[in-house]
């Protein structure tokens, strides 16, 4: 569990190599603890970098595709997928969700895994909830933006340029 929590700030990289490599090694953790991975998953939410949420939940979703499909996974497809479905809905699709978001790739790594939890459920979602999980999204994202003083109002006015100079003359003239 430590390692699964140390490889998700992985996630915070800005390189995408690694954090392709960190997004597997989730994977194959969920694979095997599909349960502690959701929990996981769900928690990274509080995280304030969209990739950690959204790779979290690609992890998931492939785990979700891997094990949905196994004879033997009764478990996961009667109880686990189904509760780690309806936890996705409350965190971003609710009404009053608190990690609601307009992330097209989380939203539908989202929506794609509480598709598969109804595939084997068809009653696990009223109809109204089925309506908040499908696009075109009403809602999401940031409801109240705020507004804030310039703190730069008394900068870079009459003629005093960020760049020292008339750069539309001097350069882009030049080129």
């Amino acid at each position: 569990k430590l390692v699964a929590n140390l490889v998700m700030w992985v996630l915070t990289s800005t390189n995408r190599e690694l954090r392709d490599k960190a997004t597997r090694a989730l994977y194959w953790y969920g694979r095997r603890f599909p349960a502690s991975l959701f929990r996981l998953a769900l928690s990274s939410h509080r995280v304030n970098d969209p990739f950690v949420p959204e790779r979290m939940l690609a992890a998931s979703y492939g785990v979700c595709m891997a094990l949905h499909c196994r004879p033997k996974r009764l478990l996961f497809r009667a109880n686990l997928l189904p509760a780690f479905a309806k936890d996705i809905y409350d965190e971003m699709f609710a009404p009053s969700a608190r990690h609601s978001t307009t992330h097209a790739l989380a939203r539908e790594f989202a929506r794609r895994t509480i598709q598969l939890a109804r595939l084997h459920d068809p009653s696990l979602f009223n109809v109204n909830e089925q309506m908040r999980v499908v696009p075109p999204f009403k809602d999401g994202g940031i409801r109240k933006w705020k507004v804030m003083k310039d703190p730069s109002s008394d900068k870079y006015r009459e003629g005093n340029a960020p760049l020292g100079m008339d750069f539309e003359n001097y350069t882009i003239g030049g080129l």
